[in-house]
């Protein structure tokens, strides 16, 4: 990766640590009937589904977890061991709260890594792993890195759910302040989408993974199901 594009990944963890940051006196604050609704955190009812047939792991892998929503509805679906994990120190914060606001904490670990962390976990250490727009929020050799590491870290037969915002065309818009670099879409500077095409997702998981199904949906307020989620598993 040259370095200008490692320069914009750094500065893309710099603006997703901004995103997650808690508000002043947020990790003392209440989730009133938390343990009741947890299945509301999912953005669509068919990512709900996904997260819950993982479930049946016994060692899951939330893989840049951001706010954690995942490793909480998996833990308080059943799943009785969640590590929930993310570059920016502040995703990493809100998992641990969210987990103790709903009553999960003894199933979920949460912690900020490293960008290399994959390659120091033990071969065959999880057997369930989920990603949420993640992928596609990053450089393509990261994310090529990021399918290695998971395949390594992975037994055969682990299940994987990934899912990805959906395709845009890679075209600047200045009035925008949107800029293009190769299939990398920046607004304002800050690198938010690296916009790849199914066939491309597809060619690039089937390295690592069998591509058991594509299924597309929509975050509330949206009109087309334009989103993607696919479901893998580790050969």
């Amino acid at each position: 990766m040259d370095k200008s594009m490692t320069q914009a990944w750094q500065e893309s963890v710099d603006f997703w640590n901004r995103v997650y940051e808690l508000p002043e006196g947020g990790e003392e604050e209440e989730t009133e009937g938390a343990e009741a609704d947890w299945k509301a955190l999912a953005p669509s009812e068919k990512q709900l589904l996904a997260i819950t047939e993982l479930t049946e792991c016994r060692q899951l892998l939330d893989y840049g977890c951001g706010q954690g929503w995942g490793s909480v509805i998996a833990a308080c679906a059943g799943c009785p061991s969640v590590t929930a994990v993310d570059v920016a120190e502040n995703g990493a914060r809100c998992a641990a709260l969210y987990a103790g606001q709903y009553g999960v904490a003894d199933r979920v670990r949460s912690m900020r890594i490293p960008e290399n962390w994959l390659e120091s976990v033990e071969p065959g250490s999880y057997d369930g792993f989920f990603c949420s727009n993640v992928l596609d929020v990053v450089p393509t050799e990261v994310a090529e890195s990021i399918l290695a590491g998971a395949a390594r870290v992975l037994r055969p037969g682990s299940k994987l759910v990934i899912s990805l915002n959906y395709y845009m065309e890679p075209k600047a818009d200045p009035a925008r302040k949107i800029s293009v670099r190769d299939s990398c879409i920046f607004i304002d500077g800050v690198l938010r989408l690296n916009s790849l095409t199914d066939g491309e997702w597809r060619r690039m998981l089937e390295k690592y993974f069998r591509v058991d199904s594509l299924t597309y949906y929509a975050w509330p307020g949206e009109q087309a199901e334009r989103r993607r989620l696919f479901r893998l598993t580790r050969l």
